[in-house]
């Protein structure tokens, strides 16, 4: 296990170009807009709005946040696990529309730099900003001989890009971990994770597998999206090709009876954070639509060993109230917020670790 422990949500990616959760459905209507979606895919699109403007109607009953794309979610969860018809909209679907839409609009979103010195010279990808620099931090203190492990709730690839320089990644999706892997629990799902229908099980689809597969047109000072998700069908199980699906657990309340397969990764963020010594939070506002992640700090930090750190980064010094309500006395002494954004974060963590 890790003696340190970083958590990462929707804020560490926005500078890479993903939104954020109030900030979803105006990003992906934008797509929309462009004309920038294949066929398919914008068939999906078309249909999560026409959803989302039929539930206009339940203001005249209800209050129901629709400008939140977590708030839709549990919504078009509801409305398939109640097998509701809304006369106005089609909801044939309509949960699978909504990961087409998500993983979209990510990939998409998030640029990866570039550069090349000449034509005949190899060009290289960059982790997207600032995981350029987030990289340094975790090779900075894996040098020190410090055991990091990472737990983000971001469905993107952007901490995976950056890692993956470092060594090979362990998704955590099984019980056998690879030795000196480095270990990446990613608790909502990913892009680049499939699943097999026949045999249940998640296919992580590791990048360098992917980029050994195909040629990127690399210019100086140029930027390209990683489309993972559209190759999700080059992976085979039980003889058969994967889905172009990627696993996508919603962040609402029916977590628990969705996608039972990456359990295995939430026992082994709990194991982490039982064993960790310091813990840093980063871009995660601990939103109150989800509620797991405070069973899982509370249950899987049971353990003796003694907190030295817990630091949030974060912006949004309301949140500051939030991560209080969740910490013990023992942790709150151990307890700082620092109100930073993640890309003001890094720095301030490397100086203050003196790494």
């Amino acid at each position: 296990m890790s003696n340190t422990v970083f958590i990462l949500g929707a804020g560490a990616s926005r500078d890479a170009g993903a939104p954020l959760m109030a900030d979803f459905i105006d990003a992906a209507d934008q797509l929309q807009k462009r004309g920038v979606l294949g066929k398919s895919v914008l068939a999906d699109f078309d249909q999560v709005f026409e959803v989302r403007g039929a539930l206009q109607s339940v203001f005249s009953k209800a209050a129901l946040d629709i400008s939140n794309i977590e708030s839709l979610f549990a919504a078009f969860e509801m409305i398939d696990l109640l097998g509701l018809d809304m006369a106005d909209a089609n909801v044939r679907n309509l949960p699978s529309a909504m990961r087409n839409l998500i993983v979209h609009t990510l990939e998409l979103g998030i640029k990866y730099p570039t550069t090349r010195k000449n034509a005949e010279s190899i060009g290289k990808i960059h982790p997207p900003v600032p995981y350029e620099t987030f990289l340094e931090l975790s090779q900075k203190m894996m040098s020190a001989r410090v055991s990091v492990s990472f737990i983000t709730f971001n469905y993107d690839i952007a901490l995976d890009f950056a890692l993956h320089r470092l060594g090979p990644l362990d998704y955590c999706l099984n019980s056998e971990h690879t030795l000196d892997a480095i270990p990446i629990m990613k608790l909502h799902g990913s892009v680049n994770w499939a699943r097999c229908e026949k045999c249940k099980s998640i296919l992580p689809y590791n990048l360098g597998e992917f980029f050994g597969k195909r040629i990127f047109d690399i210019r100086d000072g140029g930027e390209i999206d990683i489309p993972i998700s559209q190759r999700l069908n080059e992976k085979v199980c039980c003889e058969k090709e994967l889905k172009c699906e990627p696993v996508i657990v919603p962040p609402t309340w029916n977590k628990t009876s969705l996608h039972k397969e990456i359990s295995q990764v939430w026992r082994s963020a709990a194991k982490h954070l039982r064993e960790a010594e310091n813990i840093y939070v980063m871009g995660y506002s601990f939103p109150e639509s989800d509620p797991f992640f405070r069973y899982l700090y509370a249950l899987g930090t049971v353990s003796r060993t003694f907190l030295k750190r817990f630091w949030v980064f974060d912006p949004d010094r309301k949140i500051e109230a939030r991560y209080k309500s969740l910490l013990g006395a023992t942790a709150l002494e151990k307890f700082e917020f620092i109100p930073s954004t993640f890309k003001e974060a890094i720095p301030a963590l490397t100086y203050r670790l003196k790494l």
